[in-house]
């Protein structure tokens, strides 16, 4: 599906490791420019939660409960001070 959409915008299909569009030929090297090269050390934090209820779904999943022990080992000190 990701080939499809890619060729539906225009963009270059991968082909094993050459890159290819959908009318033929091969795709010269692709560069990035400076303001299109990805930048690091950028954090994102969303939270989109409507209903407390699917919060709560989610984080009695076993996703969830992976979320909680990732946030808990982050967090060793200071949930040690505010257990102490």
């Amino acid at each position: 599906m990701d080939n499809l959409h890619r060729l539906s915008k225009g963009a270059p299909v991968p082909r094993g490791s050459r890159l290819g569009y959908a009318e033929g030929g091969l795709v010269g090297e692709l560069a990035l420019s400076p303001a299109a090269a990805p930048t690091v050390n950028q954090s994102v934090r969303i939270v989109n939660s409507i209903d407390p209820r699917v919060t709560k779904d989610f984080l009695t999943s076993s996703e969830g409960e992976k979320v909680i022990l990732n946030i808990i080992s982050r967090n060793n000190a200071a949930l040690k001070q505010a257990l102490s």
